[in-house]
């Protein structure tokens, strides 16, 4: 049996689309080894062999992953503190995971690289043993994942195009690049010159786990309650306060659960602004394979993105997908591939993230719907994600791999 060997940054448990290549290289029958940069704490994937690259338990992310921003030490600080980081950046992706790698990763016929940063431990495995080919999956555009402003003068001048200049090696080195989204191919072809493979996040049913209690059950909220689910960590380009401001001028019946990481502090200060103490929720993430089945009890989800950079502007979450698999009508916002790919269904709102006015239309709408037009919402959903299966992108993964393998 071939082998394949996904490489990962983070822990499998937090990358859904680590997750579903890997089950689907286990379905098209290859040996699936995933080695992630991260430890995970489950450790049952069923056919997907699981391994560490670090020694640690521990599921913060390291030192060397942590990107400072500017001004929030003393000069001398920032000075020293800064080309630490980069040292220790160093350090661990060009040293300590490519030679704990070669140690741990068995013998591959074809690796499959999440993000570049172990892109130096690819290398060295293909010098090292057999030079069989990589695919490299690109998640965002990178070089827009940060905001110039935010960042000191050395990351701006030195760490950023080095890591740039490592992501480039990295392409042109891939038998073949990945990625999300035709925007964000193009954006990616851009930098990188390169044409991506467009492998969408599309839910992937078979993966499907029941979760212990729903959204509603672990908020407490009754039936009589409208519940809108924002389905995600928190990242750059999603706006939360217009939507605080839009639900105080609501029915205090109308709850927002934001279903993620990294929402608490700011949450809690939009409830405490606005007075919506007890109808923002932070119930904190789910693992990938239960979202659908926990946020399905919900009324309806928000994808608050906006164009801030081509990684929103293209984008095509996860949460999007596991809302569509859910059933739930969306508030969303005109964005080309979210457009583009709801085409001309029904299956909501198209809202303006960052206008109150917009939020208040859209939720006050769903607040005076009635059942007939809930079940309509819902009917146009379900026939939207009869088009946006994982088996679908499954085939498109199985026709690449065939080529690479067959080219390498």
């Amino acid at each position: 049996m071939k082998c394949v060997v996904s490489l990962v940054p983070l822990a499998m448990e937090r990358d859904t689309r680590t997750i579903k290549i890997a089950a689907s290289f286990a379905r098209l029958g290859w040996r699936s080894v995933v080695a992630e940069a991260q430890p995970s704490r489950r450790r049952d994937h069923g056919p997907v062999e699981l391994l560490g690259l670090t020694f640690s338990r521990a599921s913060a992310a390291p030192p060397a992953d942590r990107r400072p921003a500017a001004g929030r030490v003393s000069p001398w600080r920032q000075w020293l503190g800064e080309r630490a980081h980069f040292l220790a950046f160093v350090v661990r992706y060009f040293v300590v995971l490519p030679l704990v790698a070669l140690w741990r990763v068995p013998r591959a016929d074809l690796y499959y690289l999440h993000e570049y940063r172990l892109f130096p431990t690819v290398w060295l495995l293909r010098r090292l043993r057999r030079p069989v080919p990589f695919i490299y999956d690109a998640h965002d555009v990178y070089p827009e994942v940060w905001e110039s402003g935010q960042l000191s003068p050395f990351w701006r001048a030195r760490f950023v195009p080095f890591l740039l200049a490592m992501e480039r090696a990295c392409a042109r080195e891939a038998a073949a690049v990945v990625t999300v989204g035709a925007g964000v191919a193009q954006a990616i072809g851009r930098w990188l010159s390169v044409s991506p493979v467009v492998l969408r996040n599309c839910h992937d049913d078979r993966l499907r786990q029941s979760p212990a209690t729903t959204l509603r059950q672990q908020l407490g909220l009754g039936p009589e309650a409208l519940l809108v689910a924002v389905i995600g960590h928190r990242k750059p380009g999603q706006a939360l306060e217009p939507l605080a401001a839009a639900l105080a001028a609501l029915p205090a019946h109308l709850h927002v659960a934001f279903v993620g990481s990294f929402y608490e502090a700011e949450v809690a200060a939009l409830a405490e602004r606005y007075g919506l103490t007890g109808r923002l929720h932070t119930p904190g993430p789910m693992a990938s394979e239960r979202m659908v089945g926990f946020v399905a009890d919900a009324d309806a989800s928000a994808l608050l993105y906006w164009g801030h950079s081509s990684n929103t502007r293209y984008i095509l979450p996860n949460g999007f997908f596991q809302a569509v698999a859910a059933g739930l009508p969306l508030l969303y916002p005109d964005l080309p591939e979210l457009t583009g790919t709801i085409g001309c269904r029904k299956v909501g709102w198209c809202i303006d993230p960052r206008d109150r006015d917009s939020l208040e239309k859209a939720l006050g709408e769903l607040v005076e719907s009635d059942q007939a037009l809930r079940q309509s919402l819902r009917a146009e959903v379900a026939a939207l994600a009869a088009t946006l299966t994982w088996e679908g992108e499954e085939q498109v993964l199985s026709s690449l791999v065939r080529n690479v393998v067959k080219e390498g």
